[in-house]
């Protein structure tokens, strides 16, 4: 009767730690998906404005019959900003990342209502599974979404991983010097 009883409490705390860390992934995956979802659609945003912009600037000098190398220049401009758009995709990377983000809130949704280990282990399941189809990862990125995550769930400073201002600056573009990246051991 006593073994059963510890064996429950032992599964109960298995059950409980399991469950906690599909949280933390899956809220870490909802942030680094976020984070990248906007960063396309602000580059999208920026790219139409600068592509009207410049446009709207090509008319006027064309209009004006004036200013032809000014003319020629925009358009070169706009043939770029046009290049770049088709060549990145920004629309479609940042629906891809939003559709990555919607895909973990549904399953921090189910996690919530898990009852068992069988259904944290279809939960892991789904999750490898959104993995598979997602874009590379930006390990630096998903470095500063562990501690946005670490710090939401109550850990203390000690613990959050030490992430250069730099590494800050460009995560968005490159995986600068992931391996740098370490635990404060003050």
């Amino acid at each position: 009767m006593e073994k059963e009883l510890y064996q429950g409490i032992e599964e109960n705390n298995s059950f409980e730690n399991e469950k906690f860390k599909l949280a933390f992934q899956i809220g870490q995956n909802i942030r680094y998906n976020h984070k990248r979802s906007a960063f396309f659609k602000r580059w999208a945003n920026i790219n139409k404005i600068l592509t009207y912009i410049v446009g709207s600037a090509t008319i006027v000098a064309v209009l004006k019959q004036q200013y032809g190398q000014i003319t020629v220049c925009l358009n070169v401009l706009v043939l770029f900003l046009s290049a770049v758009d088709s060549f990145i995709d920004f629309g479609n990377k940042a629906r891809d990342y939003s559709d990555g983000y919607q895909a973990y809130k549904k399953l921090e949704m189910r996690l919530k209502m898990a009852k068992s280990l069988e259904h944290l282990t279809q939960i892991e399941i789904d999750m490898a599974e959104i993995e598979l189809n997602e874009p590379n990862t930006l390990n630096v990125l998903m470095n500063i979404c562990w501690n946005e995550e670490a710090a939401y769930q109550g850990c203390s400073s000690q613990e959050l991983l030490q992430i250069g201002w730099f590494q800050h600056l460009v995560a968005q573009y490159i995986d600068l010097c992931p391996i740098k990246i370490t635990k404060d051991t003050e």
